[in-house]
């Protein structure tokens, strides 16, 4: 009698899941995370005022023997949304500022943190020019965020491709149109546009970007 040699089975391969891979943000730095004033105008502002502001040195262009000056205000909040931000995207920093300044910043912003770091940071040199009318903008498709999202406090330099979150711009003044006399949108006598100092309790409580923390949240 002749027998048959069961087959041994193998037990089945589990099927290694992979994490989803964490979306994109890209932040701008001025106007979106922190505003930046040069020594002229914070002279002109009160002690309560320049109490929230920190002294920076950078040279713009590492081949120039230039320094410059200026003072910096960090936006409320900025380390609550790193740390939401980091923990459930990838990061990257986009400025339209000179190499030396936006090197500068990125140190006071996230100092040594090495968990909380940019994978990438892009400035003034990385940006392409339109000249029809002349602008500067950051598409998302020449940097290592494609498919993501960009953050800005303007539309101006986003590209038209590229999806996004705007924030209001921080910044001392709030422009203020006046018109002196309309009829018709052709007899306009004058529009004269002033700057109006913005309440110090509006900026230390500057909750945008808690509210930007909320939208971000529909995305993971």
């Amino acid at each position: 009698m002749i027998t048959r040699k069961e087959k041994e089975t193998k037990p089945n391969k589990t099927t290694k899941t992979t994490k989803p891979t964490k979306p994109w943000v890209v932040f701008d730095i001025d106007g979106t995370l922190s505003m930046t004033i040069d020594p002229d105008e914070y002279e002109t502002l009160s002690d309560d005022y320049k109490n929230c502001f920190e002294f920076i040195t950078y040279k713009p262009y590492k081949n120039k023997d230039i320094i410059s000056e200026a003072w910096v205000m960090i936006r409320p909040n900025v380390d609550i949304l790193l740390k939401y931000t980091f923990d459930n995207f990838r990061v990257g920093i986009w400025s339209i500022g000179q190499p030396g300044y936006v090197d500068e910043m990125v140190s006071l912003i996230f100092g040594k943190n090495t968990k909380y770091y940019p994978e990438f940071v892009y400035n003034f040199t990385n940006c392409l020019r339109e000249y029809h009318p002349l602008r500067f903008y950051k598409p998302l498709s020449e940097s290592p965020a494609k498919d993501g999202y960009i953050i800005e406090d303007s539309i101006d330099v986003v590209d038209v491709n590229d999806k996004y979150f705007l924030v209001p711009r921080f910044d001392l003044y709030d422009s203020i149109d006046s018109i002196d006399s309309i009829d018709s949108i052709d007899s306009i006598d004058s529009i004269d546009s002033t700057e109006e100092l913005i309440d110090l309790n509006t900026l230390i409580n500057d909750d945008s970007l808690l509210i930007l923390i909320r939208k971000l949240e529909n995305l993971i």
